[in-house]
């Protein structure tokens, strides 16, 4: 099984069984299973859910950064969310060197804001040493080319 097999069950909204489940051992008995949906308003939580890399050989430095930085955290069993297919450990999900974590949804965005506005300056400073480095080799582009580089490159990076 892959990582992008594993959906995750919104126990919320599912109908399943509470007396013959065991949340502390990853076993459900549903009626109907309703799965985490980011596309209906209705249905979207308020969490971002990733898997990080989890290994103590780095001291696991990823599951740390993402806390520290974004607010990331477990995915617990006392959360309404469960990986289908997984038995938690230690309360929360593994699966491999992989753990699940979760997030403000808006955390997310903002995260995602900023690593878009560093993508869009990093492509901006390139086209720019590319038409200082064109002027030192005596092949400068004209203002009326360098306008249409630049408008290309930012309706490029609106879509």
């Amino acid at each position: 099984m892959y990582l992008s097999e594993i959906k995750i069950v919104d126990l919320e909204h599912s109908d399943w069984d509470k007396e013959k489940s065991n949340r502390e051992k990853g076993e459900y008995v549903f009626r109907q299973k309703e799965y985490i949906d980011y596309s209906t308003r209705t249905r979207r939580p308020p969490w971002f859910f990733t898997w990080v890399l989890n290994t103590p050989h780095d001291n696991y430095k990823d599951v740390r950064d993402h806390k520290i930085k974004w607010g990331f955290t477990y995915v617990t069993t006392d959360d309404p969310y469960w990986p289908e297919g997984l038995e938690p450990v230690n309360g929360h999900y593994e699966y491999g060197d992989v753990v699940l974590m979760k997030c403000p949804l808006i955390n997310e965005l903002r995260r995602r804001e900023v690593a878009r506005k560093m993508s869009d300056a990093q492509a901006m400073s390139t086209i720019r040493a590319y038409n200082e480095r064109s002027r030192e080799y005596g092949v400068a582009l004209s203002s009326r080319d360098e306008e249409m580089i630049e408008n290309l490159v930012e309706s490029y990076l609106k879509t």
